[in-house]
Order: C-alpha cells, then sequence, then structure tokens
C-alpha cells in the first residue's frame, strides 16, 4: 500500500511538473487536464423563448421545464486549450448522464431528432439539449448532471451541473416555484 501512494505521488508530480495536469482552483466553472478547460451552463426557461427544439410534435411546448412538462433544457458549453478554442467538435463528443434525481425523477437523455439539436456557437462554444427521458414530465427539484466532453480522441473532460425544475413554470416561461 504505502509503495502505491509513493508512486501514485511521484506520477501525479511528474504530471504537475510537465504542466499535463493542473488543479482546479474552488470558484472555476469548469474541469482541467493540461491545457483544456471545459465550462457549462444549463438554461432550464430556453423554451419559453420559443425555440425549435420545443415542438409540438416532439410532445414538447413553448413553456420553460417545469413538472408540468418534459420540455427540454439547453446545455452551453466551452471547450479551451489554453487560450485557444477547441473548434468543430461533432456532437458525438458531447454526452450526458444523470447522476442524482429527485425521486421518481427518471433519466435525463440528449434530445436528438431535429437538426437544431446540436450547434457550434463559434469560439469554442456549443449548445445541445437534454430533456426527461424516454417518456414522463420532470420532477420538481434538482438533477445533477455529468457533462462529458471528449475534446481529443480518448481524452474526456467532465463537468457535473445542476437542472432545477420548478413545480410550475413561471411568468413568460421562465422558472416558476
Amino acid at each position: 500500500m504505502r509503495r502505491t501512494m509513493i508512486g501514485l505521488a511521484l506520477a501525479i508530480g511528474i504530471l504537475l511538473t510537465a504542466g499535463l495536469l493542473q488543479q482546479v482552483a474552488s470558484g472555476e466553472a469548469g474541469p482541467s487536464f493540461g491545457n483544456l478547460r471545459f465550462t457549462v451552463h444549463v438554461d432550464e426557461s430556453y423554451c419559453g423563448t420559443g425555440g425549435i427544439q420545443c415542438a409540438a410534435a416532439q410532445g414538447h411546448s413553448h413553456e420553460a421545464a417545469a413538472a408540468t412538462n418534459h420540455n427540454p433544457v439547453r446545455f452551453v458549453v466551452q471547450v479551451m486549450n489554453g487560450n485557444v478554442p477547441v473548434n468543430n467538435l461533432p456532437a458525438s463528443r458531447f454526452d450526458v448522464e444523470d447522476r442524482a434525481v429527485p425521486a421518481g425523477g427518471g433519466a435525463v437523455v440528449r434530445l436528438s431528432g431535429c437538426p437544431s439539436c446540436f450547434g457550434f456557437l463559434g469560439h469554442g462554444a456549443y449548445d445541445f439539449f437534454g430533456h426527461r427521458g424516454p417518456k414522463g414530465n420532470w420532477k420538481a427539484g434538482s438533477y445533477y448532471i455529468q457533462v462529458t466532453v471528449e475534446p481529443v480522441r480518448g481524452t474526456f473532460v467532465r463537468a457535473l451541473t445542476e437542472i432545477n425544475i420548478p413545480s410550475t413554470p413561471g411568468p413568460l416561461g421562465v422558472g416558476g416555484s
């Protein structure tokens, strides 16, 4: 055990010295690995703006995500390599996985099947959508979601984020109570 701990400490020291691993200071919005930085934001009120990802054809409406629906939430992420944006990553390099959900809350899955379900926004920024799946409405409360990006084949960067679902949508589609 002692030999393993010494070996692990030595390996971490070598990685830190080589600049391949950086410690994330508290308060940063995302993790770092080497020069890779990843931030993620969630917009629960997106459908209230009339977004096309919220089409009735998919059983959605133009209200913010709430316990009365299963409308999508928007994930906006930025991937940087040092100060250089990581551009033109395909949708297949991004994933979401629920880690903790309200009692009876069910899974959060990526929204697919629409041409604008994934977008490159420029300067290393992307957006994609997730909703309550495979069927059923959201449950009010906090969903803790792990967002994963693979900026380089075989290198995964993960960040934990929170989706807050109110019991009812607020005015003009903004989160309610």
